[in-house]
């Protein structure tokens, strides 16, 4: 027990001089002290020392910082690669396309939904693929995909955010899909998601078109923040929301999942986009209720923070 205290210390203090000084180099971590180094090198050469428990240490103080907060948890993934060789892949998996090789990173990072402060990481998935040909994707269960980070990790995360007020959990498109939805929500467990599928609704129609019946309601301007490739700026957007039932998908394996989620749904639309700027326009779905264009700006305003896990 006290090697494992130690061992999460140490991995903690591995994290955070790899976040403060942008690299990976054991020597330059240590900066020129000789004994760090060595300290840093033993503890990720210790077979004791396992990825999961390096994860787990991720959360020691954000379980405290959490506490009483309304905690916007998000979710990103990232694909890390590495140089290598034909003859030396040092046990790392291919990654986007072409001859690239290395792992794939997916935290979470939880954020004060009222300050936007940064609270901590909560857990994650490191992982690599492998070579292997595999069923398509909608033949395999959820156990089978990698999709299951999303949910996993989403899981992992609510006993570690238990001291929250609540939590508001957010990913990008590859984080909708039917199971999040059935599965994750609580009473003080919400979802935010920007839409991937035109999910069919129950009574048969599908949610685009049904999102198209509304007038837009409301119209204001927001700051952008700044991403790779996408300087800061403001948008004027139109606002419409509403409320759908999405449709348990006829193909999905998984059993004791309900027929339909209801949930409400938020887009915003920027008509007159800066020449030569892709115009802003964002689907999303949610658990939280609204019931006024203000609920609905505060949905837009929680996904703007999406952008810090970037």
């Amino acid at each position: 027990m006290v090697w494992r205290s130690s061992s999460r210390k140490r991995g903690a203090a591995l994290l955070q001089a790899i976040v403060l000084r942008q690299t990976v180099c054991l020597r330059q971590l240590a900066e020129g002290k000789h004994s760090e180094e060595i300290r840093f090198g033993r503890f990720l050469n210790n077979g004791a020392v396992r990825v999961e428990e390096i994860i787990d240490g991720w959360s020691d103080q954000t379980q405290s910082a959490v506490a009483g907060r309304h905690v916007l948890a998000l979710q990103d993934t990232s694909e890390i690669k590495f140089a290598t060789t034909p003859d030396n892949r040092r046990d790392l998996g291919k990654i986007k396309k072409g001859n690239c090789f290395g792992l794939l990173l997916h935290p979470m990072l939880a954020l004060d939904a009222d300050t936007g402060s940064c609270l901590g990481l909560v857990g994650g998935k490191v992982w690599t693929r492998g070579t292997d040909e595999l069923t398509p994707h909608a033949e395999r269960p959820l156990n089978e995909k990698e999709s299951r980070r999303w949910v996993e990790t989403a899981e992992a995360a609510k006993p570690l955010l238990l001291r929250a007020a609540r939590v508001t959990a957010i990913a990008d498109r590859e984080g909708d899909f039917f199971i999040m939805w059935a599965r994750l929500p609580d009473q003080r467990f919400d979802l935010l998601s920007r839409v991937m599928h035109d999910h069919a609704l129950i009574g048969g129609s599908k949610l685009r078109d049904t999102v198209e019946t509304v007038r837009f309601c409301d119209t204001q301007t927001i700051e952008l923040r700044e991403r790779a490739d996408h300087p800061a700026r403001q948008a004027t957007l139109c606002l419409r929301f509403g409320q759908a039932t999405i449709r348990r998908p006829q193909n999905l394996r998984e059993e004791g999942l309900p027929d339909g989620v209801t949930l409400s749904w938020v887009e915003v639309v920027e008509p007159d986009a800066p020449e030569g700027v892709e115009p802003l326009h964002w689907l999303l779905l949610t658990t939280h209720a609204l019931s006024s264009a203000t609920d609905a700006w505060q949905i837009i305003a929680w996904y703007k923070q999406r952008w810090m896990i970037e």
